[in-house]
């Protein structure tokens, strides 16, 4: 909605200002005083809305909480050439968690791939995520909102049993994966390819 009411106001701005420089010639000096007073004030609103825009995050965050809706965000790894995320940042999902809205992190594979989601889920971590809900935000949560929780997200007794096993913290980038088991049989071990 910010983004929106900025980009309105900027498309009015530039607008006003292109007519003003080819009419200017030919408009009276009160004209041209009236219209850079609107584009001042214009340029006022705008900073505005960029000096509360912490301020309007923190509020959506807690409308959104409020009404219970969970919120998947991402893809933060793309390219920015796209509308959709010309404005996402990391900090998103922190904040979102912290007003109480359940939080998924994910990609849009295949343009941003899976295998990037533990790094979506560590820079979210690095940008005021709590850690343990950086792990949520890639296991439990999206099985939640996708209401497949009762097979997924979870190590838990009766729930398929597709675990990986890391180095270390999955959301760090040198860490690498040791096992993967799906449906119970290892599919994958490090340094040695399963035997058909």
């Amino acid at each position: 909605m910010i983004v929106s009411i900025v980009l309105v106001f900027c498309i009015l701005g530039t607008v006003v200002y292109s007519v003003a420089q080819k009419i200017s010639e030919e408009m009276s000096e009160s004209a041209i005083t009236n219209l850079n007073e609107s584009l001042n004030l214009i340029k006022g609103m705008v900073e505005a809305i960029y000096g509360k825009e912490a301020e309007f995050q923190k509020l959506i965050a807690q409308e959104l909480a409020k009404e219970g809706f969970p919120a998947i965000v991402g893809p933060d790894l793309a390219s920015r050439s796209k509308i959709e995320v010309q404005n996402m940042a990391f900090k998103t999902v922190g904040i979102l968690n912290q007003a109480g809205v359940m939080t998924a992190v994910t990609t849009d594979h295949p343009v941003s791939l899976i295998q990037s989601l533990p790094l979506c889920a560590g820079l979210a971590v690095k940008s005021g995520l709590d850690l343990e809900e950086g792990y949520k935000s890639i296991t439990i949560y999206p099985a939640v909102i996708c209401g497949v929780d009762d097979r997924v997200g979870s190590l838990e007794k009766g729930k398929d049993a597709d675990i990986a096993i890391f180095s270390g913290n999955p959301m760090e980038v040198f860490t690498r994966t040791l096992y993967t088991i799906i449906d119970g049989e290892v599919v994958y071990e490090a340094g040695r390819e399963k035997q058909e």
